[in-house]
């Protein structure tokens, strides 16, 4: 979700090999305590009707910051749990499990037979500056004391 890829800041340029972890990772954990809720809400109001169950607000999780990939730090969000339904199949029954992280998927992004809902964007874009400032106000803090 988020990156910290450089920061600028009263003419000076930090780059995150210049920024200690602990500090990118206080920063990251700042956004997602902005963007974490945004999601949940839309995942409520977009979500509902007569077939929701409401598990996609209740499966987001957030992961602790680590490196990514392309060796940056990175917090991701991911939907923690599978659902199960029994299905019948004559004599028998047979469990069928989907995660709810594809469901997540199909929601956001939409299926041939289901329009997208946009709840995980919608929730970054309404939380991005507010996110940015609750992270600015960590980093003035950490540059004021190391400056």
């Amino acid at each position: 979700m988020a990156r910290i890829a450089g920061v600028t800041s009263g003419g000076n340029d930090y780059f995150r090999d210049d920024l200690p972890v602990e500090l990118i990772d206080e920063l990251l954990t700042a956004e997602a305590d902005v963007i974490e809720p945004l999601i949940r809400e839309n995942a409520k109001k977009m979500l509902s009707g007569p077939y929701s169950t409401k598990l996609s607000a209740k499966a987001l999780t957030r992961k602790k910051p680590e490196y990514g990939k392309d060796k940056t730090r990175e917090l991701l969000f991911t939907w923690n749990e599978k659902r199960t339904k029994y299905i019948k199949n004559g004599v028998s029954k047979r469990r069928a499990a989907t995660r709810n992280a594809e469901i997540a998927f199909i929601n956001e992004y939409g299926s041939r037979n289901n329009p997208p809902r946009p709840f995980i964007s919608d929730g970054i874009d309404r939380g991005e500056k507010s996110a940015f400032d609750n992270a600015e106000v960590i980093f003035r803090s950490w540059q004021e004391k190391n400056i």
